[in-house]
């Protein structure tokens, strides 16, 4: 059985997200709670992650919906993993 860990998530462009990248050490912690006021970003992280791996947002929102809107382009959202020990890059 392959044994997935997720190492760092890199995502610009997406939601209300800018041009400047927001990237999460996904290896920080053992254990991560994820908490905010509304607005900051929570759900768009998860979009984030969802769509790198899966090819769809965690929300009900469809693929245009999900760039920016004022940048109107440049998603890019990248996650970090090894698989059974062998390093991978996902980019979308």
């Amino acid at each position: 059985m392959s044994k997935l860990v997720f190492q760092k998530l890199r995502y610009k462009n997406i939601a209300a997200v800018g041009e400047t990248f927001i990237e999460i050490d996904l290896q920080a912690a053992h254990l991560s709670i994820i908490v905010g006021k509304n607005g900051a970003g929570k759900s768009t992280m998860l979009d984030a992650m969802a769509f790198v791996l899966y090819g769809k947002p965690f929300r009900d929102v469809t693929k245009p919906e999900l760039p920016n809107r004022t940048n109107r382009g440049g998603l890019l959202v990248e996650i970090e993993l090894t698989a059974s020990g062998t390093p991978y890059v996902i980019r979308r």
